[in-house]
């Protein structure tokens, strides 16, 4: 049996470049997305152990179906068409997918669905929606701060979602920098989740360009029978996200924040952003990938680094310091990491010792964490 399929040609990749960012831990699955026609419609899902994701898109189906194909060649196949629409003829006898595109013609061999998981969304415990660029700037903000892939505490490598009835509240940290960021407002009835969401889900709805539509995202929780959160799932427009939680406790983050000074520090971001940035060309040997930040008691920071065979650098800001001089090491590509995901104008610095961990905070409900290292080079 043959079955034909008509759609618009704009709005196929980028269905099928969302879900081909999946990538299946099982080898004879991988690189495959499915393919799934209904009722004026076609999905397109892909995935693996731990994550699904499914986009869906208007279509003229004359037969419902249910295929695998290749990720990587639909998309080349369909960026590459001339015309706006395309036809896609399914033939079960020769298991061939026909992109049928003005005097175009591509067939693309097709594997039966039935040998990969299905996904299955079931009841949701909890359910709220969130505003699409909050949800944007809880991720930006604090993925960060996660954990390598190569850190062997998978905890550390996802960001943790405290929801309850007053506030969501993001946490990640990765044992040097920890960053929290809080939206107050009433999303549950009653109680409190901690969910922690994996490093790979995490980098994918963190991308700019994954929530498209601007309705507001739903989030969907799903718990056990013993109320333990399991999955959840982050729905926008027509596409949605689901995937497994991390299945472990998130340390006690809180007992590292320090608690903020009487008279912080005010910089301006942008231009200590920039100052680090240059800075950081000479961070990666006297200083091992560290820059100092010297508070002078003339009120001006001092964003220093040198390499003893090169040369050194040292740019002067003035931000109103007073108090006794303050010499603090902070990793460069850490700190340039999390001022570059800020939007303030300004930030501030809170400050009891070099060798104690330093508190950030900013006119937004967010604090953000970042352990000093011993002062290399004060010793020298």
């Amino acid at each position: 049996m043959k079955t034909l399929v008509k759609t618009e040609k704009a709005k196929l990749p980028a269905a099928i470049a969302k879900v081909a960012k999946t990538d299946n831990t099982i080898e004879e699955l991988k690189g495959y997305l499915i393919l799934r026609g209904g009722e004026n419609t076609i999905t397109a899902e892909g995935n693996n152990p731990d994550i699904t994701i499914a986009s869906t898109i208007p279509a003229m189906v004359e037969n419902p179906f249910e295929i695998a194909v290749s990720a990587h060649f639909l998309g080349l196949v369909i960026k590459s068409l001339p015309s706006d629409i395309v036809e896609i003829e399914i033939d079960d006898e020769t298991r061939k997918m026909t992109v049928k595109n003005g005097d175009s013609c591509t067939k693309l061999a097709y594997t039966d669905a039935a040998s990969f998981p299905k996904y299955q969304d079931g009841n949701a415990t909890v359910s709220f929606a969130v505003p699409r660029e909050l949800i944007r700037e809880l991720f930006r903000k604090t993925l960060v701060a996660t954990a390598s892939k190569d850190d062997c505490r998978s905890v550390l490598q996802g960001i943790l979602f405290r929801i309850s009835k007053e506030a969501l509240k993001a946490v990640a940290t990765n044992g040097r920098i920890l960053s929290e960021i809080t939206i107050e407002r009433q999303l549950i009835d009653d109680g409190q989740f901690d969910i922690i969401i994996p490093y790979e889900a995490c980098r994918i709805i963190g991308d700019k360009n994954w929530f498209a539509d601007n309705a507001p995202v739903k989030v969907d929780l799903f718990c056990s029978k013993d109320n333990q959160p399991k999955k959840v799932a982050f729905s926008c427009g027509n596409t949605r996200i689901c995937t497994k939680l991390v299945c472990d406790e998130y340390p006690n983050y809180s007992v590292v924040i320090p608690k903020e000074v009487d008279n912080p520090i005010k910089v301006n971001l942008a231009v200590l952003l920039e100052a680090v940035k240059r800075a950081s060309i000479f961070s990666y040997s006297d200083y091992a990938g560290y820059v100092v930040l010297t508070f002078e008691t003339d009120g001006n920071l001092h964003v220093e680094s040198q390499q003893s065979a090169i040369g050194k650098y040292d740019e002067i800001i003035a931000v109103g310091y007073c108090g006794g001089k303050m010499r603090v090491s902070l990793p460069s590509k850490l700190l340039i990491s999390i001022l570059s995901a800020l939007d303030e104008d300004v930030i501030y610095f809170h400050i009891t010792s070099p060798e104690r961990p330093i508190l950030l905070t900013m006119s937004i409900p967010m604090l953000v964490v970042i352990c000093p290292i011993r002062d290399i080079a004060n010793e020298q």
